[in-house]
């Protein structure tokens, strides 16, 4: 699970529920965005008003997401 809290408001904003364990977490320097994976060849996107999932195409041959 993955908790994103409000400080401006100290509440909770948001709750995302991952089937697998998060491993990687970072924020976008550009925007208030969240990216996450898993490592199940999926990325994970927050953001205050909608949350995303992209399949990213992964062989052993490539870098893991």
């Amino acid at each position: 699970m993955v908790w994103v809290w409000d400080l401006t408001r100290l509440a909770l904003n948001s709750v995302m529920v991952q089937r697998s364990e998060v491993t990687s977490l970072a924020w976008c320097p550009v925007e208030a965005s969240l990216n996450v994976s898993t490592g199940a060849g999926r990325l994970y996107l927050w953001t205050d008003r909608v949350a995303s999932v992209c399949q990213v195409p992964v062989s052993k041959d490539n870098f893991g997401v």
